[in-house]
């Protein structure tokens, strides 16, 4: 990933996002290997998800997101896809997300995905009710 690449994904989740915490390059940089990536033709980074091993036996995908401009052409999907196979490599046995409870286009997306909710919370730091989404997956023989 190129210093260029990284500070486009910062871009991009700032922007998408209601992120209790603001992402510089640099942090992207710093782990790297947790991001997957969907690029135009011209390099431009348009849509992008973090999948970190959370548990020996669990992984969570976080801050899919989306470039303005390129949204509603299956992105979304394929990128949750892409965070999904890098956790079926990491041997993750269960996938989770954490959702705003009024984000309603990511519930739709995990839930079209076979994501069952399993809970919802109070996040303190953002002030919001989340909703808790998992699904069990199979591990690659």
């Amino acid at each position: 990933m190129t210093r260029n690449e990284a500070n486009q994904i910062a871009d991009i989740l700032n922007t998408e996002n209601k992120l209790t915490k603001e992402y510089t390059g640099e942090i992207i940089l710093k782990s790297k290997d947790d991001f997957v990536v969907i690029k135009n033709d011209t390099g431009t980074v348009t849509a992008v998800a973090e999948m970190t091993k959370v548990q020996w036996y669990q992984g969570e995908v976080k801050h899919v997101s989306v470039k303005k401009g390129f949204k509603k052409n299956g992105l979304g999907t394929r990128v949750v896809k892409m965070a999904e196979e890098k956790a079926i490599e990491k041997r993750c046995r269960i996938i989770q997300c954490t959702i705003r409870e009024d984000n309603e286009a990511s519930i739709s997306l995990f839930s079209k995905l076979n994501y069952v909710k399993t809970c919802t919370f109070f996040n303190v730091k953002s002030e919001n009710n989340v909703v808790v989404f998992q699904k069990t997956v199979s591990l690659k023989k």
